[in-house]
């Protein structure tokens, strides 16, 4: 299952990205409760992540790149990396 949630205020294709420090926070309790309704034997009550933060930093060579920060994730662990 994919699930994309494009936030009103995302960043559209051609914007430039200031030098910063950003964080962006995944709420992952509301997708694993939907997974648990679907598979309720495979899932737990309570999430044991129940939101994922990720931090990251644009670098001044690198504002006008594209940046696209996946999360994969299951019911007691998650990574992220940044993708293509």
């Amino acid at each position: 299952m994919q699930i994309k949630d494009q936030a009103p205020n995302m960043l559209h294709f051609h914007s430039v990205v200031a030098v910063h420090r950003y964080s962006v926070r995944f709420d992952t309790a509301t997708y694993l409760a939907a997974c648990k309704a679907k598979h309720p034997g495979y899932y737990a009550n309570l999430p044991f992540y129940p939101e994922a933060t990720v931090c990251f930093e644009i670098e001044p060579a690198k504002s006008t790149e594209h940046y696209h920060i996946p999360l994969l994730l299951s019911p007691y662990g998650y990574s992220t990396y940044r993708g293509s």
